[in-house]
Formats: C-alpha cells, structure tokens, sequence
C-alpha cells in the first residue's frame, strides 16, 4: 500500500493520495523512515533461529528453537520465534 503511495506522489501531492486511501499522512511517513533502518538484532535473532533450525535437520518448531535459545541464554517468546521462522522461510517437517 505504502509503495503504491510512493509511486503516485511522484504525479500528486502526499496529502491527496494519503487522502484517497484513507491512511493518515504521519502513518505513510512514519513508513518512509522505518524502511530505511535496519534493525540487527532482529536479524542476528533470526540467523541464530535459521541455524538451530538447520542443525534441527528441519524439525524444530517453534517451541523447540524457543526451548534451544532459552538454553543458550537467550530469552524469546514462541510468538516471536514463530514469527521469525515464518519471515525466513523456515517451516518444519
């Protein structure tokens, strides 16, 4: 939604386009700075989740990668284990 947004102010204003799609103006700006940042540990925990998961043979779920963090001293909720598994592709046998 945001990149079709940023398409089209490139014809109109940001305001007339935000307007049209019924989103707030601070919303797509907000957008437009997050996009940009990279946020490391969320990808530092999200290789550390791919590893185990390797070395899991493709078995761990997400209670399993939550059980074998928490073991290495990392403390993660299943959710968001879940969630990172989902974002790297990583779906067990």
């Amino acid at each position: 939604m945001y990149a079709l947004i940023d398409r089209l102010s490139e014809h109109e204003s940001v305001e007339q386009v935000c307007k049209a799609f019924g989103i707030p103006r601070s919303c797509y700006y907000e957008y437009r700075k997050r996009k940009d940042v990279v946020d490391t540990p969320r990808m530092q925990l999200r290789s550390k989740i791919s590893e185990l998961f390797q070395r899991s043979r493709s078995s761990a779920g997400s209670r399993t990668i939550v059980g074998l963090l928490y073991e290495q001293g990392i403390p993660i909720g299943r959710f968001k284990a879940r969630r990172l598994m989902y974002e790297a592709g990583l779906v067990c046998k």
